[in-house]
């Protein structure tokens, strides 16, 4: 019988191994790098997805704050409006007669505090009338009695105004030659008139209040 000889197995070398083993490895982190890579690309598609969609939302709230802020300063000023003062004379006593009262009237639904008209000088303190709280729909009539010529001629070298507080807690000015304006704070305030020389208030309601 011829004799077998044993067929020599096919092997592969150490080295040709380690090769495939790296290229299969390289090809397995390159695709967890493209599956990486696209779930990134989605995530931020999906995150400018939510921001393009929540900037109509974001615009509609900013302009409805917007709005809202500008009705407020609206409202609050149409309520300061509605206090005013002026200067009464007796027209018995003719045109040319010095002011008789000092007249503050709030129309409004809410107190006016704080109340002050004041002269403003050009340097140092405000010579002032403090009437304190005005009610709503309250006149308040300061008589000013022997004083008035006295006012009248300190009237016409300084400029008068009325400060107040409104019910928001914003403080107002109110000025001979302007129209009701915002202030941060009060003047520094001098002599009260209505304490120095003992002037009597004289308390009235008033109709057509809103």
């Amino acid at each position: 019988m011829p004799s077998r000889v044993p067929r020599p197995r096919t092997r592969i070398p150490i080295s040709s191994h380690n090769r495939r083993a790296e290229i299969a490895v390289k090809q397995q982190a390159e695709q967890e790098k493209q599956v990486a890579t696209r779930r990134e690309r989605i995530n931020t598609t999906l995150s400018l997805l939510a921001t393009a969609l929540a900037l109509p939302a974001l615009v509609i709230g900013l302009l409805t704050y917007f709005d809202q802020k500008v009705n407020e300063e609206d409202a609050d000023k149409k309520e300061a409006a509605r206090v005013s003062y002026f200067w009464q004379i007796d027209t018995s006593e003719g045109w040319g007669s010095p002011s008789k009262y000092l007249t503050v009237e709030n129309r409004g639904l809410n107190p006016a505090t704080n109340v002050v008209i004041a002269a403003s000088p050009k340097f140092g303190k405000h010579m002032v009338f403090n009437l304190g709280t005005i009610s709503a729909c309250e006149r308040v009539r300061i008589e000013l009695g022997k004083h008035g010529a006295e006012i009248d001629e300190i009237a016409s070298r300084l400029e008068y105004g009325m400060y107040f507080t409104s019910s928001t807690g914003q403080i107002w000015y109110n000025g001979e030659r302007a129209e009701m304006e915002h202030r941060n704070k009060y003047p520094r305030l001098d002599t009260d008139f209505v304490e120095f020389w003992k002037l009597e208030y004289i308390t009235e309601s008033l109709d057509a209040c809103a």
